[in-house]
């Protein structure tokens, strides 16, 4: 897979193809005013963000699991890495290219990570973290403003490629919160969203975002909700129910009824282009298939990171995941890669 300095990550079980639909270059993000990319896997890695539980109607009220291998906290984590996976596989970049890319998409969190900046403050990228890696969201915000804060940007000169000094890139950063939903109560809906800050103008930078990777979903969801020929009776119902919310017109692309943190004012600044996605209902019928696919193949599709050759985690993989990851790049290459 495609190199970090920080983890290194190999696919189990299945291959994730070079896209034939991305064009997302260094010099055309910058001639766009992005000079960083974050990609914030929402949650964390522990028991508490498994979150793909919901009530029974018409039963005594408690919390179930229902797809206990649908943990939201890894799935936002694998679909980011997958997302920067695709973004550096482009064949069209050079190796030059690629080796500045590498330096302009960057992780809130890595894999494995127990405390905000842990990898980056190891390699020498930074002196200091941010704070333990939990549910809350605290830390979260004072780790994306300090990477806005203090970016070091490519030097092809250097050791490793990075520049020796920090500079401040807040008002030209793109950060993208990637979660998934989960409703009350089992099979209550399903639903894609993607959510811009409150009071968000739409002619904004932000909403511009916005709209492309909201059809980048509709294509990519629509294409993988598509029953095929060799899936089997229950996941065709499955996605038969799924494919209609995917369509543009009804992927939700507006204000969530409060201010969310990772969107609020007190992260970035009023250029930075803030977005949270929520690509699907953990324990709805696009959940229920994400779970099938775990937990029934005989090859199930894992992504595994090391470091220095030691383990440090596994995530289960689902093609619901990767199909979120392609709408991700699609959005982003609609909107900044080169025309």
């Amino acid at each position: 897979m495609s190199p970090n300095y920080f983890v290194n990550a190999s696919a189990e079980n299945f291959n994730i193809d070079p896209p034939s639909f991305s064009n997302i270059r260094p010099q055309c993000l910058h001639n766009n005013g992005v000079d960083l990319i974050i990609l914030d896997g929402g949650h964390d890695d522990s028991s508490n963000s498994t979150r793909s539980d919901a009530k029974v109607r018409g039963g005594n009220g408690k919390y179930v699991i229902l797809w206990p291998k649908v943990h939201e906290g890894r799935l936002n984590m694998a679909t980011a890495w997958m997302a920067y996976d695709l973004m550096l596989k482009d064949p069209s970049l050079s190796a030059s290219e690629r080796k500045e890319l590498q330096t302009m998409i960057r992780f809130s969190r890595h894999p494995g990570e127990k405390s905000f900046g842990e990898y980056e403050k190891s390699f020498g990228y930074y002196s200091s973290t941010q704070g333990s890696i939990d549910s809350g969201v605290t830390n979260r915000k004072n780790r994306v403003n300090y990477m806005m804060q203090n970016h070091r940007s490519y030097d092809p000169s250097r050791p490793n490629n990075l520049s020796s000094s920090y500079e401040n890139v807040t008002s030209n950063t793109v950060m993208i919160s990637v979660h998934a939903n989960s409703s009350d109560y089992y099979n209550e809906g399903d639903v894609t969203w993607v959510i811009p800050p409150k009071g968000t103008s739409t002619s904004s930078k932000t909403y511009q975002l916005l709209s492309q990777i909201r059809k980048g979903m509709s294509r990519h969801f629509g294409s993988f909700y598509t029953p095929e020929s060799n899936d089997d009776r229950t996941i065709a119902s499955l996605k038969d129910k799924v494919y209609p919310t995917v369509a543009e017109s009804r992927i939700l692309g507006k204000e969530h009824s409060v201010n969310l943190a990772m969107l609020s004012s007190t992260l970035g600044n009023s250029n930075t282009v803030k977005l949270l996605l929520e690509g699907f209902v953990m324990n709805g019928n696009a959940g229920d298939i994400a779970n099938r696919e775990i937990t029934k193949s005989s090859r199930p599709m894992k992504l595994n990171f090391d470091r220095s050759g030691r383990s440090v985690i596994s995530y289960d993989v689902s093609n619901v995941y990767l199909s979120y990851a392609k709408s991700i790049v699609q959005g982003i290459s609609d909107r900044y890669g080169c025309k």
